[in-house]
């Protein structure tokens, strides 16, 4: 594109008797363009596309912010923005920073997932274990062998230790455990 550019500059200035400037945004007599020019030719497009108005300096902000966004490294940002260090990069663009450490801990999270599905040393998935799934079975009352559906409160604490064994009770010696729990087996 640039060098069509070049071509179609050298062609218009050969149609003006001028110089080329070596310049890539000229005037049609391959003249640069001043920076005043430039202003207001951008106010103009930007009122003419219905945008609010925004300086030049601040599309440069947007750009480099989007960059740093999409993932651009910020090394690669802070050389098109001309910056002589990546520091002043990082510390003007601070607030897209957090942001970009959001999706980098992210996409690490998911590369350790998908390294913790294969085997070590190898590219073979691991294979599957079934889900260790717990089963939690409500307290039965004396009364019914069906389970107790009520809510939880002072009722059903008093039934959960009412239905324990009794040979789980600490104080009681070993015989008078087995002694009980021989009992409960009984009933």
């Amino acid at each position: 594109m640039l060098c069509q550019h070049r071509a179609r500059q050298n062609s218009e200035c050969a149609a003006t008797g001028s110089e080329p400037s070596g310049y890539v945004f000229t005037n049609p007599r391959g003249q640069r363009l001043h920076p005043e020019y430039l202003y207001y030719a951008f106010q103009k497009l930007t009122k003419a596309a219905g945008l609010p108005p925004i300086r030049l300096h601040d599309v440069r902000h947007t750009a480099a912010s989007l960059a740093l966004e999409a993932g651009a490294d910020l090394k690669v940002v802070s050389d098109q923005l001309g910056h002589s260090s990546i520091v002043l990069t990082a510390d003007t663009y601070i607030s897209v920073l957090p942001l970009l450490a959001l999706k980098a801990a992210e996409a690490t999270a998911k590369l350790i997932a998908k390294a913790a599905r294969r085997a070590p040393g190898s590219k073979r998935p691991r294979p599957r274990a079934a889900p260790i799934r717990a089963r939690i079975h409500p307290p039965h009352t004396a009364e019914s062998s069906t389970p107790a559906t009520t809510a939880p409160g002072p009722t059903t604490s008093a039934l959960v230790t009412s239905t324990q064994s009794p040979s789980s009770s600490p104080t009681r010696s070993r015989a008078e455990r087995s002694a009980a729990g021989k009992e409960a087996t009984a009933c």
